[in-house]
């Protein structure tokens, strides 16, 4: 053991001494070639300030009972490689949140271990990562955007994969599921464009069951064939969209249903539940199939879909050209307009119904029509609780929901009557509990709809506040302090996300507090400390959490997230309004106080620009809401281009004459197209508009341009989706 010895013995006698001259003991922060700890046998590791880039903590504490690794404890250092003790019992958030890092081996005979969120998020070298079977729940963004990462291996009693874990991931080119896994979240293996195999290992309990988040597999471009196991219960929103050469997938009696844009643009799928390639047999049970399900499925040929299936969404299998035949085995079934493909885009298919025959076709519907006995349905008592906080897996309570419909009945005079529906018979419009806001719940029953609303909060007691030592004024300060939510990586809003107030404030010392309380999306309170200095200190985060007094002070100093008062030390005065900044390879100017502007790629060799929603300069969070004029024009070998959801404007060419340029995903926030955005990108065929609030279009921002694929934000109305292409076609 290194160092371990000495400084056990030093720490024993020191207490002893602090005993015999009547001082309390409290536990120091030692450090150990670079390594800053606490504790004897149970050790603590809060920091490094090594140099070295291999480390093997063996070394140092063989003696220890136990290990925590705290949050952040590795962050941004240059430690390429690090081997862990056996006795490690808990490793915190982002502990290794740094690019060096390449290898990480964990002890084999490691008993109990605990991981926190993004251990490992944004560590672009780590080639490989074999995670102990001790380790049951796979954290969100254990491996986000680890774009090295070719091999993973993951414990056998893994129960759940949390969201994001392996988002962007694009070099992982297999992965191996394990038979105890019950939850896949959102977006876990999302982005991984490399992946090819994925493989459910198989179980002898009939009772297993397996829920996938939204967007699992989603732009897995590489990915050919996958193979469900049974206790699937539904294929979720986005699941395998854009998997441009999956080609066959085999869905369990279990699945009951197939969400909105489930297998969208997956135009080499032509073979579900068959041995035949050119045949797709849905679930026996599956109920319900979502709008835009199966949308430019081109390789779809023949489809049978069963007799549970009483619902088919609005454009379910538009663009699907190449059909031949549809096969219905309930002739009730509720289908939505467009669902299908005119005979003219389609002029070989032909559809039938088991029971009753060729079902006609109406070409201004461009779908099927069949008459429904269900007149109405109306919800008559709303659902007990209708407010969620956010969750990656929270799922809708419908306690107390009534719903009855107006059926057709020959026992009536009238010829109807009036029913109450069981809620397992209804198709209930997928609820999002990571979607912060209103969100209107619709009940769908033979083809007929009604609906209610329910609200998504933010929890305030899960964000993280950044607080500045403040420096003594002899009266009430306010600290400068930033309030970020980790869940969607923005910068809360004063008075729009939170009102605050401050206690103890006054005199110098740890003991001032600052409270927040959650207002609009937000809901709940949380309590911090801060430091008041008498000159300059070390600056201190403290996130304990306190009760505090709970009144509110609306104080005018707090604007867009953060609190400035010129008698304290604020980062801006380490952050010039104007200056441009260097991150991550990527230039930003900076316009104001939480805002910046990107202005162009360091290299103009690269081939996929990110700008994200927001970047940190200087310990402070700002927001990217704009695009410089011409930015990437002229980036030859750029082919793909992700916009954050908080940029307002693409400037003028922006990324004009990027003529290698395939792919553009453009998030929530956009409102601007400036002229001549993207000019003359012949090969941009593929474009995803994920805001609602795009109302200009600049001349020529899109001349030479010929999208094939225009993806609009889930749940855009057919009017938002028609201006959006007027919009695109008069810039052309």
């Amino acid at each position: 053991m290194k160092g371990y010895s000495i400084c056990k013995n030093l720490c024993v006698l020191l207490l002893g001494l602090f005993a015999v001259m009547g001082y309390s003991t409290i536990s120091q922060a030692a450090e150990v070639d670079g390594i800053v700890y606490t504790g004897t046998d149970s050790i603590v590791i809060t920091d490094y300030k090594g140099t070295v880039s291999s480390l093997d903590l063996n070394e140092y504490f063989s003696e220890a009972t136990e290990i925590t690794i705290k949050d952040w404890a590795f962050a941004s250092t240059t430690l390429t490689s690090i081997i862990l003790p056996k006795t490690v019992v808990a490793i915190g958030e982002s502990a290794f949140d740094t690019s060096s890092i390449r290898t990480i081996t964990f002890a084999p005979d490691t008993k109990s271990l605990t991981l926190g969120n993004n251990i490992f998020k944004d560590c672009s070298n780590l080639i490989e990562l074999d995670i102990p079977d001790c380790v049951t729940v796979i954290p969100g963004g254990l491996c986000y955007d680890c774009k090295s990462l070719l091999r993973l291996s993951l414990p056998d009693d893994c129960t759940s994969i949390g969201k994001a874990a392996f988002y962007n991931c694009n070099s992982l080119s297999s992965v191996s599921i394990p038979a105890t896994c019950s939850s896949i979240s959102s977006n876990a293996f999302d982005r991984c464009e490399e992946l090819q195999s994925v493989i459910f290992e198989k179980t002898q309990h009939s009772d297993r069951t397996l829920v996938l988040g939204a967007q699992v597999f989603g732009g897995c471009e590489l990915l050919t064939t996958i193979s469900l196991p049974e206790g699937c219960t539904g294929i979720p929103a986005n699941a395998f969209w854009s998997c441009d050469s999956l080609r066959s997938i085999t869905l369990p009696e279990s699945c009951m249903s197939i969400s909105n844009n489930a297998f969208a643009y997956c135009n080499s799928l032509s073979q579900i539940n068959s041995t035949n390639a050119q045949e797709a047999i849905l679930p026996k049970n599956c109920s319900a199939i979502g709008c835009t399900a199966f949308q430019s499925c081109t390789s779809l040929k023949n489809i049978e879909i069963p007799v549970a299936c009483t619902s088919i969404g609005d454009e379910a299998f538009a663009g699907c050209t190449g059909l031949n035949q549809v096969v219905f085995e309930n002739e009730n079934t509720a289908i939505g307009n467009k669902a299908f493909p005119t005979t003219q885009k389609a002029p070989n298919m032909v559809i039938y119904c088991i029971n009753v025959g060729n079902v006609t076709i109406y070409a201004d519907k461009a779908g099927i029509s069949c008459e429904s006995s269900v007149q109405s349905v109306i919800v008559t008592e709303l659902p007990d609780i209708r407010e969620y906080m956010y969750s990656t897996n929270g799922k809708l309570d419908l306690s107390g929901l009534v719903v009855k419909a107006s059926v057709m009945s020959l026992s009536t005079e009238t010829g109807y009557e009036n029913k109450e529906v069981a809620i397992e018979d209804c198709i209930i419009s997928s609820f999002d509990s990571t979607l912060a806001g209103k969100q209107t719940i619709t009940i769908t029953y033979g083809g007929k709809q009604d609906s209610f609303d329910v609200k998504v909060y933010y929890d305030i007691a899960n964000i993280t506040i950044t607080v500045q030592p403040t420096v003594y004024t002899g009266t009430a300060v306010i600290p400068t302090f930033v309030a970020f939510n980790n869940d969607t990586e923005q910068v809360l809003i004063y008075e729009t996300d939170y009102l605050y107030s401050c206690q103890n404030n006054i005199n110098v010392g740890d003991q001032a507090m600052l409270t927040l309380v959650g207002i609009g999306n937000y809901k709940g309170e949380k309590t911090v400390t801060f430091s008041i200095i008498a000159d300059e200190g070390v600056f201190r985060d403290d996130d304990k959490e306190n009760t505090g007094n709970k009144d509110i002070d609306n104080s005018d100093n707090a604007e867009n997230g953060t609190n400035n008062n010129s008698g304290n030390t604020s980062i801006l005065e380490k952050t010039q309004i104007g200056k441009t900044y260097t991150i991550k390879g990527m230039k930003y100017k900076v316009t104001s106080s939480t805002s910046v502007t990107f202005m162009k790629p360091v290299s103009k060799n690269i081939k996929k620009c990110t700008i994200p929603s927001t970047v940190e300069i200087s310990g402070r969070v700002f927001k990217v809401t704009k695009i410089n004029k011409k930015a990437c024009y002229g980036y030859k070998k750029l082919t793909r281009v992700t916009i954050g959801d908080n940029v307002i404007t693409i400037g003028e060419q922006s990324f004009a004459q990027c003529t290698s340029l395939k792919k553009v995903i453009i998030g929530k926030g956009l409102k601007t197209i400036d002229k001549k955005a993207f000019y003359k990108d012949k090969k941009l065929t593929h474009m995803t508009i994920r805001s609602k609030k795009l109302n200009k279009v600049g001349k020529d921002a899109m001349k030479g341009v010929k999208l094939k694929e225009l993806m609009l934000a889930n749940g855009a109305s057919k009017q938002l989706k028609n201006k959006y292409k007027k919009l695109i076609k008069k810039a052309q």
